[in-house]
């Protein structure tokens, strides 16, 4: 395993691109753990779709970024979450690069409202409904599973999912969400 990172990082590629941009990675947990799904629910808070706080807050308020969103690497080993936006050409990276933390901070210290959090939950229910319905899907997850090591987990994510509470997801950003567990590259 990768030895625990104890400092923030920060690299910047200067080149031609349409676009400057941020991309943030900070460590995580294992695709086969518990905790990948608190990751999950985290990661449709801050980057799913128009109506996430990122976008709502960077895209659409305060047009910072031209788009941002959120994934997760869903390997064996420690994952990341990323959080990656390009950037409007009206502000500096290291601007952009602040504001995604207020954004990240404004979480921390006001958390999440159970509403928001059913939605989600409700949301990831109805696509893994879904995702079931078909064979060729069904076979992709045995198969991941199975190669991870965790096939008991493949009838038990809703039941994660489910088990996810407001404090947890809070206690979750909180661990994660600091400097010393953060790479950016500009």
């Amino acid at each position: 395993p990768e030895p625990l990172q104890k400092d923030y990082r920060e690299a910047k590629i200067e080149g031609e691109a349409p676009f400057d941009a941020v991309y943030r990675g900070y460590k995580m947990s294992p695709r086969i753990s518990e905790n990948f799904y608190t990751f999950e629910v985290l990661s449709r808070i801050f980057g799913e779709g128009k109506s996430s706080r990122l976008y709502k807050k960077l895209v659409d308020e305060e047009k910072i970024f031209n788009s941002i969103d959120t994934f997760l690497t869903e390997s064996a080993d420690a994952g990341l979450f990323i959080i990656g936006g390009t950037v409007s050409p009206d502000f500096s990276v290291e601007r952009a690069n602040e504001k995604i933390d207020e954004v990240l901070s404004d979480f921390i210290l006001k958390g999440i409202e159970k509403k928001e959090l059913e939605k989600i939950k409700n949301i990831y229910e109805t696509e893994n409904a879904f995702n079931l319905c078909s064979l060729s899907n069904r076979v992709d997850n045995l198969a991941m599973f199975f190669a991870l090591e965790g096939e008991e987990y493949i009838n038990k994510e809703s039941f994660y999912i489910n088990n996810i509470s407001e404090e947890s997801v809070l206690s979750c950003a909180k661990e994660t969400f600091i400097p010393e567990n953060c790479s950016t590259v500009f």
